[in-house]
């Protein structure tokens, strides 16, 4: 077992401690096998339900790391690897997320939430300071885009869809799409998103009564 260790000063500040931390742990002897840290980023996973690791097809581990949620500057939030076999990150993959600074929205931010789709690419609700308010105000900003990574080549790609608030952006791959719940000023609901054709509903499919906070696949 891969464990995220997200290590934080308090749930109040969210500040990082330490670096990117992951225990490699012996499920049957509960023996921990190894500690594996890098100093590139930190804050590995998230305090909950862990939607910040993801296996590709070839056993490859990507941990998302949040480094402090950007509140702190000098934190650099992005992903790291840990190759099918081994027990360490590897030492030649950095995906910054702080270095994107060239999309439509400008800098981001970090990704709270994320579903791996296949074929190296990773969609993530991707956080955006130039669509939040100040003070910021987490139920009515839509600061959130939908974005497209591709972990291989470490490019992302925005998806037009609308934006949405921090709360929702849950999502799950049904068939050949993407299902997303988003709260934006067209509406609450489900859109869908086809990756194969970058087609995207404008409105939402299935409009929900209230913010669609998380997804489950069936």
């Amino acid at each position: 077992m891969y464990l995220a260790l997200f290590q934080i000063d308090t749930f109040q500040t969210f500040q990082c401690r330490g670096k990117a931390s992951v225990l490699v742990i012996d499920v049957n002897t509960d023996e921990v096998l190894n500690h594996t840290t890098d100093d590139r980023t930190c804050s590995t996973g998230r305090p909950v339900r862990n939607l910040g690791v993801h296996m590709d097809e070839q056993g490859d581990i990507y941990f998302n790391n949040l480094a402090g949620f950007g509140y702190y500057p000098g934190f650099n939030s992005g992903i790291l690897r840990i190759r099918s076999g081994e027990d360490n990150f590897d030492p030649n993959y950095y995906f910054s997320i702080t270095d994107l600074t060239d999309l439509p929205d400008g800098p981001a931010s970090v990704f709270i939430s994320g579903h791996y789709y296949g074929e190296g690419k990773l969609y993530v609700s991707m956080t955006f300071p130039a669509l939040a308010s100040n003070p910021p105000d987490f139920a009515n900003d839509r600061n959130q885009r939908i974005v497209e990574l591709d972990l291989y080549n470490q490019q992302a790609t925005v998806v037009e869809l609308p934006p949405t608030n921090p709360w929702t952006a849950g999502m799950v791959k049904m068939g050949e799409q993407m299902m997303m719940g988003l709260s934006t000023t067209v509406g609450d609901g489900l859109f869908r998103y086809t990756p194969a054709t970058g087609e995207a509903d404008a409105s939402p499919h299935i409009i929900t009564e209230g913010m669609p906070v998380r997804l489950l696949p069936n």
